[in-house]
C-alpha cells in the first residue's frame, strides 16, 4: 500500500539520518544539559548553555561527594486546554548532571532496549537541536492514523493514567533487566550485581532529584522523555508478546496508542491485554479516554484546514474585511472546539501574514484579545509584539499595561507559574512599566522563575514600586540551594538582587561554590527572542505543503503540530533563537 510504503521510507531515512547524526558520549552529556534540561516552556533568559560548558570538569569534582538525599523539585505549572494545568518540574543542577552523563555513558544500551519497540512512532535519538530529544511527530501520528483505518474496520484509542507522575522508578530496572531478574537479585548475596545495574543506577539517580522518592518523575527534562520511554517500550513488548499484533495494526506515541482490528477481535480482550502490559509495570490505563469506534465513525477535525485556508488565501497583506473575518473566524472555532487550542494556533498561522499599518490596532486587539482567552499564546504574542515594536509599528503601551497587570493579579494568588513568569518577560521585552498594584502580588508566588523576572524587571526600573522580597530572601541559605528554591537563592546571590542573612552560603557549599567559581549562570537578563524583520516566504509558499514547511524552518512556530491533540500547544514555547 502506498501509504505504508511512505511510512516505511519515512523511518528508513529518519534512521540513516540519526546513524550520520550519532554523537560521543561526550557530545551527547553536552545536548542532554544544553538543551535538554530546562523545560522548553520558561521564557528565554533562562538556560543551561554554561552548566554544558563545564559539564565534564564539574562532573568529575561533584562525582566525588555524595548527592544530597533531600534536593527537591521546583514547580512549574503552565497551562492547558479549558481548565486543565500540567506541572513541569526545575531539577537541581547536581544530581540532574549526574543523571544525564548516565544516560548519556549507557545510550548505545539505551537505545537497544527502545529500538525492540514495535509500536513506538518513533524512535528517540539524542541530537544536537534545539531539543536534546525531538518534540513528538504529530504529522507522522496523523499519517499512522490514516494508515490504521485504512487497514481495519475497528480502532481503540487509549492512554496511559497521569503517566509521568505515576511511574514507579523501580520499574525502570524491570524494564532493561526484567522483573524476575531484579527481585532474584535484590537478596544480599547477589544484590552487589543488582545495584552495579544500568536500570538501578537509573532509578537512584532520578531519586535523587525528588528527594529520594519513587512514585514519579519530573516532567520537563528530555531525560524524563528516555526514561519514560524505557518502560514504555517494555509494555509494548508484553502488549506484542499477548496480542502477536503486527506493527502496521498498532502505534504508540508517547503514552498515546491507537490500535486497529477487525470485527472478528474481540475490543475487550484487546484492551484487557494492554491494562495487564501497563499493570506489570505500576500503571494504569486511563478509562475515560480509552474507546472503541468502527473506522467510519471516527470524526475528523476541520477546523485546522480553515485556519490554513484562509492563510493560504490570504497569503500576502489581508485587507481589512479579511481581517477581520480571518479574527471571527478564529474565535468562533474557539468556542466551537473548547478542548482545542484554536487560539494559539491561529495565532502561529497570523504570523505569516503582512499586517499594514492601517491594519495594525485591529491586529494588535487580536493578540491581546487571544492573551487574555488563552494564555498559552503569551509566548508567540510576545514574539509578534516585539517584531512589529522592532519594525516602528505603534504599540498601545496603556492596553498592554493593563493586559500584564490583569494577568498577573488574577494568576499570581493560584501560583500559575507559566502566566505570571511571560507577563513579566512581556513587560521586560517591551520595556513596559508594571503598576504597585500588580507588583505585590508578586512577592507572594513561590517561584525562581517569577522571582528572577521580577528582579531583572525591578533592575531595570520596570517594577518601581510594590515589590516585597522578604519572602524570597528566606531562600537565600545553604539549605535554600537545595529547596524547590534553588534557581532563586544562586541566581540572586551571584547578580547582587537579593543578600540573604548568610553572605557566603553559595562559597561554602561544596557543589554550588564550583558553579560560581565558573561563573556559571542560568539567568542571562540580556536573552530574548529572535527578531525577524524581513520573512521571505511569499515567493516559495505555493502550496499549503510549502507554506506549512515554510513556517515550521521560520522559527519553529510549530504550525505543523497536531492541533487537535491535547498536549500540541505545549510545543513551540521554547521555539526562541537568540
Amino acid at each position: 500500500m502506498r501509504l505504508a510504503g511512505i511510512c516505511s521510507r519515512g523511518r528508513a531515512s529518519r534512521r540513516s539520518k540519526s546513524k550520520k547524526m550519532t554523537l560521543s558520549k561526550n557530545e551527547r552529556l553536552g545536548a542532554l544539559v544544553s538543551n535538554g534540561y530546562f523545560p522548553a516552556e520558561l521564557p528565554p533568559p533562562f538556560h543551561t548553555e554554561d552548566l554544558a560548558r563545564f559539564r565534564v570538569s564539574l562532573a568529575a569534582r561533584w562525582s566525588q561527594h555524595a548527592t544530597p538525599k533531600t534536593v527537591h523539585l521546583e514547580p512549574f505549572s503552565i497551562p492547558r486546554t479549558g481548565t486543565q494545568r500540567r506541572q513541569l518540574s526545575i531539577v537541581n543542577p547536581v544530581p540532574q548532571l549526574r543523571l544525564s552523563q548516565i544516560i548519556a555513558e549507557n545510550w548505545i544500551s539505551i537505545r537497544s532496549h527502545l529500538n525492540k519497540s514495535k509500536y513506538a512512532i518513533k524512535r528517540l535519538e539524542i541530537l544536537k537541536q534545539e531539543r536534546a530529544i525531538e518534540i513528538p511527530d504529530f504529522n507522522l501520528v496523523n499519517l499512522r492514523r490514516h494508515d490504521i483505518m485504512s487497514r481495519y474496520d475497528h480502532v481503540i484509542f487509549s492512554d496511559t493514567s497521569r503517566f509521568y507522575s505515576t511511574i514507579y522508578t523501580h520499574a525502570i530496572p524491570w524494564a532493561l533487566h526484567t522483573k524476575k531478574w531484579c527481585k532474584d537479585h535484590l537478596p544480599r548475596p547477589r544484590i552487589a550485581l543488582y545495584n552495579a545495574s544500568l536500570g538501578a543506577k537509573l532509578d537512584t539517580a532520578i531519586r535523587l532529584c525528588q528527594e529520594n522518592q519513587s512514585i514519579g518523575i519530573p516532567i520537563g527534562p528530555d531525560t524524563s522523555r528516555i526514561l519514560s520511554e524505557i518502560i514504555a517500550s517494555a509494555v509494548d513488548c508484553l502488549f506484542e508478546e499477548a496480542t502477536r499484533f503486527p506493527a502496521v495494526q498498532a502505534f504508540r506515541n508517547v503514552d498515546d496508542w491507537m490500535i486497529g482490528f477487525d470485527s472478528s477481535e474481540s475490543s475487550g480482550t484487546i484492551i484487557s491485554k494492554l491494562a495487564a502490559a501497563l499493570r506489570h509495570f505500576e500503571l494504569e490505563i486511563h478509562p475515560e479516554k480509552t474507546k472503541v469506534d468502527a473506522t467510519s465513525n471516527v470524526p475528523s477535525n476541520l477546523w485546522p484546514s480553515e485556519v490554513r485556508k484562509f492563510a493560504i488565501n490570504e497569503i500576502k497583506t489581508p485587507d481589512k474585511s479579511n481581517l477581520v473575518h480571518f479574527i471571527e473566524q478564529c474565535i468562533s472555532l474557539s468556542h466551537q472546539f473548547p478542548q482545542e487550542n484554536v487560539l494559539n494556533f491561529s495565532v502561529k498561522i497570523s504570523s505569516n501574514f503582512k499586517i499594514s499599518k492601517g491594519n495594525w490596532p485591529l491586529y494588535e486587539s487580536f493578540l491581546l484579545r487571544c492573551c487574555r482567552t488563552n494564555t498559552t499564546t503569551i509566548p508567540v504574542v510576545c514574539k509578534l509584539l516585539s517584531e512589529y515594536h522592532a519594525r516602528q509599528y505603534d504599540i498601545n503601551r496603556s492596553k498592554l499595561q493593563k493586559l500584564v497587570a490583569d494577568i498577573i493579579v488574577r494568576s499570581a494568588p493560584y501560583s500559575y507559574h507559566f502566566e505570571v513568569a511571560w507577563s513579566l518577560f512581556l513587560a521586560k521585552a517591551l520595556n513596559i512599566v508594571i503598576p504597585n498594584d500588580a507588583a505585590r502580588y508578586l512577592g507572594e508566588i513561590e517561584s525562581s522563575v517569577c522571582a528572577l523576572l521580577a528582579l531583572d524587571c525591578q533592575a531595570s526600573g520596570l517594577i518601581p514600586n510594590g515589590l516585597n522580597t522578604s519572602k524570597w530572601r528566606k531562600a537565600l541559605t545553604g539549605d535554600g540551594l537545595y529547596s524547590r528554591m534553588w534557581l532563586l537563592a544562586y541566581e540572586a546571590d551571584k547578580k547582587n538582587w537579593l543578600k540573604g542573612q548568610s553572605p557566603r552560603f553559595v562559597e561554602q557549599d561544596k557543589f554550588f561554590s564550583e558553579l560560581k567559581q565558573k561563573n556559571i549562570s542560568f539567568y542571562d537578563p540580556n536573552r530574548t527572542v529572535r527578531l525577524v524583520k524581513t520573512r521571505k516566504w511569499s515567493a516559495k509558499a505555493a502550496s499549503i505543503e510549502n507554506f506549512l514547511k515554510m513556517m515550521h524552518e521560520d522559527e519553529r512556530f510549530s504550525a505543523d503540530d497536531d492541533p487537535s491533540s491535547l498536549d500540541a500547544h505545549l510545543t513551540g514555547y521554547g521555539d526562541f533563537r537568540f
